[in-house]
C-alpha cells in the first residue's frame, strides 16, 4: 500500500486508485489502532483527492475551487463597480470560508482578470491596473493593494443569473459557500484552457475560440450536425498573430511565431509562439546568440504591452538560410499536446478525455438538462408572481368597494374571512412578529400559519388603495402573464439559443473595443519612436559676461595638460567651490585637519577670507606677495606671510556683493554653515570655470 501511494513505478495504479475515490470516505479512529491499508485508502486518499481538486478544474465550468469561490462572491455581492483587489481578497475570505493564504488568493484573482496574449480568451474579471503582460507571462503584475477589478459584463452572460437557484451549493461547517460547479452556457474549460499538476494526475487543455464553440453548439441545438460529424476545432489564443497548425505526426499542434526578412542582414520578429518563452526570456536567449560564435550583432526591441517586435542585425547573409532553418535557429516553434485533457466530470470523478468532442458531448448533455430545470423553475416563479398580483388586485378592489372590511375588527376574524374567500397563501419569506404571537394566543393552531400566509396582503401600505396603484398592479399582472405565456411556448433549446446569441453579440462588441485599444497603444509607441529618432536642435550657449567687475560664467573648455616648472598649479586647473573661492587641484591636497588644504596662490592681488571653524567671523585679507594658507591645530586658516593691509571684518552675506554692484542679500540668510561648505570635495567644485 505504501508503494501504491508513493512509488514512481505505480503511477498507473495510483491513477486508478484516485479515480475510484468515493466522496464521503473517512476513517474511524475509535478502534484505537489503524492499519496501513485503512490509512492509505481512507485518510491519505483524502489529501490526494484534495490536491487534485485544487489543481485540476471541473469540466462543467472550467474553474478550480479557489476560482469558483471568487466568482461566487463577485456574483453574490454583484461587484460591477471597481474594487481594490486587496479588498476583494478580504470579502472572499469572509464569505466563502477560504482556508489558504491571501497571497495565493490575490494571485488567483489576477489570473482571472489577465487578458494578454496566451492567457484568457474571456477574462471573467476586469483588469483595472497592471495585471501583468506577455513580457513576463503575467508575473510583472502590481501588488494587490494598487490594482482594481470588477465583474466583466460578459461573465453574467456566460453564467446566467437564472441558473443560480438550480445549483448545488456546498456547506462548510454550517456556512453556505460556493456551488459544486457552475453551469455556463458554453464550455469555459475549452475557452480559457487549463493547466495543473496534482497527485498522480496532471492536465493540459488548450484554449479555443468562443465564437466557434457558440457556432458548434448552435448547430447541435438546431439538429444541423451531430457529435459524429462535428466541425473540427483548432486551438485559438486571442491576439495571437502567429500560426497554429495540426502536427504532421501524432495528435497535437505546432505553434509558430512570425518573422520576416528586411534585407540581407536584418530580420524582424513580430510574434512569439504561445506556451513558449515570454518576451523577456526570449530576449535573454537572443543576447546569448550575440556572444562569441553567435551570428547576431545587434538587437533592437520595439515592444508594446500587447505586441512583440525584435529587429535583429546578423553577421551572415539572411538568404543563406531557409525559412525552416531560421525558425529552428530562432526557436520560433513550440508544440501543443492534446493527449492529456484530464478533468473532473459532473459527478466529481476524475476522467481523461480523448478529444474536444468528448468534452463537448458530456457538457452538452448536462447543460441541456439544466435548461429543462431552468424552464420549470421559471414557470413556477412566474406563475407564483401572477397569482400573487391577481390576489393583490382582488383584495384592494374588495377593500375599496367595502365588500371586505378590515378596520375595527379582530385579526383572527380577518384571517378566517380571507381563507373563506379563497385567497391564496404565500408563506415564503413571510415573517411573524412577536405581536402576532401575542394576539393569536387564543386562536386555533393554524392561526400563525394564516398570518404568515396572508402577510403579503395585510402588510400593504395605505397608498396601495389608490386608483393609480390598482392600475399599476393590473399592468404588472398583464406583463407577467404575457411573459409566462411566452415561456410556456419556448423550448429549452430556444432558451439556450437566445443565450448564445446574446453572448455572441456582446463578445464581438468587446473584441472591437479591444482592437481599438491595441491600435491606440501601437500608434502611441510608433509616435514615440519617431520623436526619439529626430535629431536634437542646437542648444544656445549661455552668454559670457566680459565685465571684470561681475562674476561671470564661462563655458567649460577641454583640459590641456601643460608642464609647469614653477610647481604652482596653472590657472586652468584651479577649481572653485560653491562660494566662488579658488582652490588648488585635489591631486596636490593632503588631509591634515578640518580645513585640509595646502594652497599656493600667485603673487597677484587676490581677495581671501580668514575663517574660523564656526564660519561666523570672516575677514578679508589683501596681499601682494606670494602667501601660503594652511590649517592650524585649532582649525583656523592662517596666513604665514604677513599681509600688507587688513580690512575691517565683514559678515558672510556681504561677501557675495564684494565684486558686484548688487544689493546685499536679505537678512534672513542663515549665517551659520558647516565646514563642508568650503570643502573642495563637494560636487559643485568639479566645474572647470574660472573666477574672474
Amino acid at each position: 500500500m505504501i508503494e501504491l501511494a508513493f512509488s514512481k513505478k505505480k503511477v498507473e495504479d495510483r491513477k486508478k486508485w484516485l479515480t475510484e475515490f468515493v466522496p464521503g470516505t473517512f476513517i474511524d479512529y475509535k478502534g484505537g489502532s489503524v492499519s496501513y491499508s485503512d490509512f492509505v485508502n481512507k485518510e491519505l486518499i483524502l489529501f490526494s483527492n484534495a490536491d487534485n481538486l485544487r489543481s485540476i478544474p471541473s469540466l462543467m465550468d472550467g474553474l478550480k475551487p479557489g476560482q469558483r469561490k471568487i466568482m461566487y462572491c463577485c456574483f453574490k455581492k454583484n461587484i460591477v463597480k471597481e474594487i481594490k483587489v486587496g479588498q476583494l481578497v478580504g470579502i472572499v475570505g469572509q464569505m466563502s470560508a477560504y482556508h489558504h493564504g491571501e497571497a495565493s488568493l490575490s494571485a488567483t484573482i489576477v489570473n482571472l482578470a489577465q487578458d494578454f496574449v496566451g492567457s484568457n480568451n474571456i477574462n471573467l474579471l476586469l483588469p483595472i491596473g497592471q495585471f501583468g503582460t506577455r513580457h513576463m507571462a503575467g508575473k510583472d503584475s502590481a501588488s494587490a493593494r494598487y490594482i482594481f477589478t470588477a465583474l466583466n459584463p460578459l461573465s453574467r452572460l456566460v453564467f446566467h443569473k437564472d441558473d443560480d437557484q438550480l445549483l448545488k451549493y456546498l456547506d462548510d461547517d454550517g456556512m453556505v459557500v460556493e456551488p459544486e460547479w457552475y453551469s455556463p452556457i458554453i464550455p469555459m474549460v475549452l475557452v480559457n484552457g487549463a493547466d495543473g499538476i496534482g497527485t498522480g494526475w496532471s492536465t493540459n487543455v488548450p484554449n479555443f475560440h468562443p465564437l466557434q464553440l457558440i457556432e458548434v453548439l448552435k448547430r447541435l441545438l438546431l439538429k444541423e450536425s451531430s457529435f459524429d460529424d462535428m466541425e473540427v476545432l483548432h486551438p485559438f489564443y486571442r491576439g495571437f498573430v502567429g500560426e497554429i497548425i495540426p502536427a504532421s505526426k501524432g495528435q497535437g499542434y505546432e505553434i509558430y511565431g512570425a518573422f520576416e526578412i528586411i534585407d540581407s542582414h536584418t530580420l524582424r520578429i513580430s510574434e512569439l509562439p504561445v506556451r513558449g518563452k515570454p518576451t523577456e526570456a526570449y530576449k535573454v536567449f537572443l543576447e546569448e546568440l550575440m556572444g562569441e560564435g553567435g551570428f547576431i550583432t545587434d538587437i533592437c526591441s520595439h515592444h508594446t504591452d500587447v505586441s512583440v517586435e525584435f529587429l535583429l542585425t546578423t553577421s551572415c547573409n539572411t538568404a543563406d538560410k531557409s525559412e525552416a532553418e531560421w525558425i529552428k535557429v530562432l526557436k520560433l516553434k513550440t508544440t501543443l499536446a492534446m493527449s492529456n485533457m484530464v478533468l473532473f466530470d459532473s459527478h466529481g470523478q476524475l476522467r481523461k478525455y480523448e478529444s474536444v468532442v468528448d468534452v463537448i458531448s458530456e457538457f452538452y448533455g448536462v447543460r441541456m438538462y439544466m435548461y429543462h430545470q431552468r424552464k420549470e423553475h421559471l414557470i413556477r416563479e412566474l406563475s407564483s408572481q401572477v397569482l400573487k398580483l391577481n390576489n393583490k388586485v382582488r383584495f384592494i378592489k374588495a377593500v375599496v368597494s367595502e365588500k371586505f372590511r378590515i378596520n375595527n375588527r379582530k385579526k383572527a376574524d380577518i384571517l378566517q374571512d380571507l381563507k373563506a374567500l379563497k385567497y391564496d397563501m404565500f408563506p415564503k419569506g413571510a415573517q411573524i412578529s412577536p405581536d402576532d404571537h401575542a394576539s393569536n394566543d387564543d386562536d386555533d393552531a393554524g392561526g400563525n400559519d394564516l398570518a404568515a400566509g396572508y402577510d403579503y396582503l395585510l402588510s400593504m401600505k395605505l397608498w396601495s388603495l389608490s386608483l393609480e396603484m390598482i392600475r399599476k398592479l393590473e399592468e404588472e399582472c398583464k406583463q407577467m402573464q404575457t411573459k409566462l405565456d411566452e415561456l410556456m411556448d419556448t423550448t429549452p433549446e430556444q432558451l439556450w439559443l437566445d443565450d448564445l446569441e446574446a453572448l455572441r453579440s456582446a463578445y464581438e462588441e468587446d473584441e472591437v473595443r479591444r482592437l481599438d485599444e491595441m491600435k491606440n497603444i501601437s500608434g502611441a509607441a510608433s509616435a514615440k519612436r519617431k520623436i526619439a529618432a529626430k535629431p536634437k536642435k542646437n542648444v544656445k550657449k549661455p552668454k559670457i559676461a566680459k565685465d571684470e567687475d561681475e562674476c561671470s560664467l564661462k563655458a567649460p573648455a577641454k583640459k590641456v595638460k601643460k608642464e609647469d616648472k614653477s610647481g604652482v598649479a596653472p590657472k586652468s586647473e584651479m577649481k572653485k567651490d560653491e562660494f566662488g573661492f579658488m582652490a588648488a587641484a585635489k591631486k596636490d591636497v593632503k588631509s591634515s585637519g578640518p580645513f585640509s588644504a595646502f594652497t599656493e596662490l600667485s603673487g597677484q592681488k587676490q581677495n581671501m577670507l580668514r575663517l574660523s571653524n564656526d564660519g561666523k567671523k570672516p575677514t578679508r585679507v589683501k596681499t601682494q606677495k606670494r602667501i601660503i594658507v594652511e590649517s592650524s591645530s585649532e582649525g583656523e586658516m592662517e596666513v604665514i606671510e604677513s599681509p600688507v593691509t587688513k580690512q575691517p571684518q565683514r559678515n558672510i552675506k556681504d561677501f557675495f556683493s564684494i565684486k558686484s554692484n548688487k544689493k546685499p542679500m536679505d537678512s534672513s540668510f542663515d549665517e551659520s554653515f558647516d565646514e563642508d561648505v568650503l570643502d573642495d570635495d563637494d560636487d559643485t567644485a568639479d566645474e572647470e570655470d574660472d573666477w574672474e
